[in-house]
């Protein structure tokens, strides 16, 4: 379910950036805008998300499994050079955070697509810490 919600969150912000990112072209104001939005609603929804769990630290084992899924398919994107490969990690990973080129436009695009990961990735883990934390201070209270 995490996934399927992971995969429709970032669809609509890689539409937005995809001439851009297909193109290799810079990122105008609009995509830095959308991978800015992108970035706080995935922070909001791990600090939603782990505010809910049962388990604690349930977003965080999901926040990493999917980042270590998203290093593999990066590494594999940029050096088996697949399209089988190539198209889910940059419609999923890489398209809804293109707007980082902005601020990153000498950084090659194998180190390009490792940071955006570890970006989102701590995003997740931002937004999971502090889910947690509030819900325990509110479970004391």
């Amino acid at each position: 379910m995490k996934l399927l919600l992971a995969v429709l969150l970032s669809v609509p912000f890689t539409i937005i950036n995809f001439n851009a990112y297909l193109k290799g072209n810079a990122p105008s104001a609009v995509h830095v805008l959308s991978t800015g939005l992108f970035l706080l609603v995935w922070l909001a929804w791990a600090f939603y998300t782990s505010q809910q769990d049962r388990k604690p630290s349930l977003f965080i084992r999901f926040s990493s499994v999917y980042g270590l899924i998203s290093i593999i398919g990066v590494f594999l994107m940029y050096f088996v050079e697949a399209w089988i490969i190539a198209v889910p990690v940059g419609i999923i990973i890489l398209g809804p955070v293109y707007g980082l080129r902005h601020f990153m436009p000498t950084l090659p695009y194998e180190a390009f697509g490792y940071a955006c990961v570890l970006i989102v990735y701590a995003a997740s883990l931002i937004g999971a810490f502090i889910g947690e934390l509030s819900s325990k201070r509110s479970a004391k209270a």
